[in-house]
């Protein structure tokens, strides 16, 4: 009987005592891998984890702390305000606290209020308006009997007392910090501040955590009001953060639990170590059985380690890399779960086939295989390559397998999915491409025809339209277009104005600055006034008409063009697709249209110069001034003008230097070569000169000049622009106008009458020193002034009068009294003209006479005639 005579088999001694010795083997090292290595593998993993963890945590509770304090030391600054107006003023004025709670409101974010409650009822908030609803309030008397027993707390401590979380009168999460007041030992009333929680959470970056973490807060109580509930049963990382009173309680987990954070590295692990106690059962069996018939020992060996098996095939499912292990011929021996996933094959179907033919689907191996080098290296070799089969790029690494001796006899072959690492590094290659293709013509059609392809290389494009922006018309006008394919004339669209604010797909944009996706296209464009639907073959149709092969664009990307932050126009990108962009094709057309401004900008300045450069060479050579063109120190090219000026022929002045015509020295006594390449250098260096110079003409005649030297680079070679500006004649005028101007200054210092020059607005520019020495000030002190600062009240309508006729153009005399600075008035005559600059009055000239002698002598001839008068009528006469 067969069963009979397999029972036999396995009771037999050889067999029993190989399967005994496993057994025990594998009962021993199982316990012991267990608690000596496993566990404390998996206990340091999670350590560091969560140490990594724990460093994250006290950052976030460090700043939550130093929010907190700040905020909280707010209240001790109120309370020392109100303690302070107390004492000295026996209450606190509403305009003090407004002036000092303003003060606290700005020194940091997140204050709700600012309140005052004298015998516990508040009578003052700041701000008002906003919290005018908690006037009248009294907490000791709230519904809320945790809200009772801190006001409680408050008064019978004098501490700070911070609430819990909880909702506010005026509405949102807040907490409040209150303080009672005590004069002397008599009970005042309450200070308290109000802070919104969400702002302390955000400046303590609790709002914006990694994606991988999950935060939650608790407070004094051990309420969670900040976060989700389930982190308290994940095992947390904690930390409090410390109140006057209490504390919170900042906990954190890793979204995904603790062991998967490690569960890549520790399935690693496990699997070798499988394999060891494997490998180690497995000695302990052949060392046992080494007797036995080879047959036998194969068939007690398989049934050893079949657990095992079964364990290590798990764990090697487990992993997220395709990994797959191969003898020396190339011949898949083993493959996990996501190797099979991504491949679509059974292991059963491809055992024993080479790699090549599975993965790659080919009769032999890639090219620079790295199977292969790691067998003849034995060394772990590397490669990364895109797998057509699976339409994904991937990082292979080869670790060979050795025996004792040190040959190899296998491989494990471990492949990384890296497409999307791929595809932002070939996201960053299309930016170079796009800088070094497009910073290499100098056409805008080409400019427009690389954007074009770089586009289209990267994301669905039907059609792209390219549009100019005029700020000063407010019109935007279209510059290139494609539509499938097929180039359209920018002409056949009409400039479109901008539109009204919150309409118009390309005119937020513009006027935003910010870029839009749309994959609802078609619904945006109700909201626009101009819209034209364009044909393949560049027909427009109306709003409401759509083409016969009812293709109309339902996606859609629009991004500003910019230059030196303005916004000159706009890219849009069209696909006939739903939802054909995401966010990253958004943000890749941003970064292509930078280096596409750029680029055309430089385009249609280089058309410009094209179309200039007979202009600027009409004005080179028609110039009043001489224009020289310099390389270094030496002319190598001018104009007409030049050789006019120093009468010479063109052959006679290039290829000479500026010092050549000059005299040897310049009026300050410098050598005229010395300073001459000392400008040049420094024109050289980037820096406009602009100076007078000494030049000399071909036959030695010197004439004065103005020199301007500018840099501009020619081929790639710095030169030197020269302009030389004849000022002899101006110099001779200058110099007579400073002669004229010292001899009538010398007569307006001189003379014994005052004279004054003021603006239209009656302000004195100009006074000479007979009039600062007729009314007792310096010069200093009357310019500036206004008249009717020297002008009697009473006199000021005469002057008043006087400036009326001024305006007229009127030139007359009057008298008037003026005041003296120690406030005598004195009497004056004022010959007055008015001051005109092209028919526009800017003022008044007056010369003003001292009349005190005049009227004195008048006094004393008036006297004396009394006095004769007198004498004459004693004698009868």
């Amino acid at each position: 009987m067969p069963e009979f005579s397999r029972l036999r088999s396995i009771l037999s001694t050889p067999r029993r005592i190989s399967l005994l010795s496993a057994l025990f083997a594998f009962l021993l090292l199982t316990p012991l891998l267990w608690f000596l290595v496993d566990r404390p593998a998996a206990d340091r993993l999670e350590a560091a984890i969560r140490a990594d963890v724990e460093k994250q945590l006290k950052a976030y509770s460090h700043n939550l702390g130093i929010s907190l304090g700040q905020r909280l030391n707010l209240v001790h600054g109120l309370g020392a305000f109100v303690k302070g107006e107390l004492d000295n003023q026996g209450d606190v004025p509403v305009s003090e606290f407004e002036i000092f709670a303003q003060a606290l409101n700005d020194v940091s974010g997140g204050i709700r209020n600012i309140a005052l409650a004298p015998g516990g009822v508040i009578v003052n908030v700041y701000p008002y308006e906003e919290n005018k609803t908690v006037l009248g309030y009294e907490p000791a008397t709230d519904e809320r009997a945790f809200v009772r027993a801190e006001v409680l707390r408050a008064v019978e401590t004098g501490e700070i007392i911070v609430s819990r979380p909880y909702e506010l009168i005026q509405g949102g999460l807040g907490i409040v910090a209150r303080q009672a007041i005590f004069v002397g030992d008599e009970y005042w009333g309450l200070v308290s501040i109000v802070l919104d929680v969400p702002p302390i959470l955000e400046e303590a970056g609790l709002l914006s955590p990694p994606d991988d973490l999950r935060l939650a807060l608790s407070d004094q109580a051990g309420n969670i009001f900040f976060g989700e509930a389930a982190v308290w049963e994940a095992d947390p990382v904690k930390l409090t953060i410390p109140l006057p009173e209490g504390e919170w309680t900042l906990a954190v987990a890793p979204r995904e639990g603790w062991a998967n954070r490690f569960a890549s590295q520790l399935a690693i692990f496990r699997l070798l170590e499988i394999t060891g106690m494997a490998f180690a059962t497995l000695i302990a069996y052949l060392i046992a059985n080494r007797r036995a018939r080879l047959e036998s020992l194969v068939e007690k060996r398989s049934g050893q380690l079949l657990y095992a098996a079964e364990e290590w095939r798990a764990t090697f499912d487990a992993m997220s890399d395709m990994v797959t292990i191969h003898d020396e011929g190339f011949q898949i021996l083993r493959a996990n779960k996501s190797a099979a996933e991504a491949f679509d094959f059974r292991l059963e179907e491809i055992a024993g086939q080479p790699c090549y033919s599975v993965f790659h689907h080919q009769d032999y191996p890639i090219e620079d295989c790295p199977l292969r080098r790691s067998q003849r290296s034995g060394k772990v070799e590397e490669i990364e390559i895109w797998e057509p089969v699976i339409g994904k790029w991937l990082h292979v690494l080869c670790n060979p397998i050795k025996d004792k001796g040190g040959q190899v006899i296998g491989v494990v072959h471990v492949m990384r999915d890296i497409t999307e690492r791929k595809r932002q590094n070939e996201t960053l290659d299309l930016l170079y491409q796009a800088g070094q293709a497009l910073s290499q013509t100098l056409d805008p059609s080409a400019v427009f025809t690389v954007l074009t392809g770089l586009v289209k290389r990267s994301m669905p494009c039907e059609g792209i339209i390219i549009s100019s922006y005029d700020p000063g018309e407010q019109l935007i006008r279209c510059e290139y277009a494609v539509v499938e394919g097929n180039p359209l004339a920018p002409e056949k669209f009409p400039a479109i104005p901008l539109e009204p604010e919150g309409t118009g797909i390309q005119s937020e944009v513009i006027r935003t600055g910010k870029s839009q996706l749309f994959n609802d296209y078609q619904a945006r464009l109700q909201e626009t006034t101009t819209v034209y639907n364009v044909e393949a073959d560049g027909k427009l149709h109306p709003r409401d008409a759509v083409p016969d092969d009812g293709q109309v664009t339902r996606s859609g990307i629009v991004v500003p063009i910019k230059l030196a932050g303005e916004v000159t126009g706009a890219i849009q990108v069209l696909s006939y697709q739903e939802a054909a962009y995401r966010e990253e094709h958004l943000r890749l057309l941003e970064s292509l249209a930078i280096p596409a401004a750029a680029a055309w900008n430089n385009a249609r300045l280089y058309q410009r110069t094209l179309d200039d450069e007979v202009r600027y060479r009409t004005l080179f050579e028609s110039a009043a001034d001489a224009i020289f063109i310099m390389q270094g120190e030496t002319f190598i090219d001018c104009n007409p003008a030049t050789l006019a000026l120093f009468a010479c022929s063109r052959e006679e002045i290039i290829g000479q230097t500026p010092y050549h015509f000059s005299p040897p020295q310049q009026p300050d006594g410098r050598d005229s070569m010395e300073k001459a390449l000392e400008q040049i250098s420094a024109a050289l260096a980037g820096e406009p000169q602009s100076f007078e110079w000494t030049h000399s003409r071909l036959d030695g005649t010197p004439f004065d000049a103005h020199v301007y030297l500018n840099r501009f680079t020619l081929k790639g070679e710095d030169h030197i622009l020269a302009s030389v500006h004849d000022v002899s004649e101006s110099k001779r005028i200058e110099k007579e106008i400073t002669r004229l101007k010292d001899f009538n200054e010398s007569i307006v210092q001189g003379i014994a009458e005052g004279i004054v020059v003021q603006d239209e607005g009656g302000v004195m520019t100009f006074v000479n020193p007979a009039l600062v020495q007729m009314l007792g000030y310096t010069v200093e002190e009357m310019t500036g002034m206004h008249w009717t600062e020297i002008i009697p009240p009473d006199q000021q309508e005469i002057i008043k009068s006087a400036d009326d006729r001024r305006v007229q153009g009127e030139t007359d005399r009057y008298q008037v009294e003026i005041l003296h600075k120690d406030g005598e008035r004195i009497p004056v005559q004022v010959s007055g003209q008015p001051r005109f600059d092209h028919d526009h009055f800017i003022g008044t000239m007056a010369v003003i006479i001292d009349l005190r002698e005049r009227v004195q002598a008048e006094a004393e001839r008036a006297k004396m005639i009394r006095m004769l008068e007198r004498r004459l009528n004693e004698l009868g006469i």
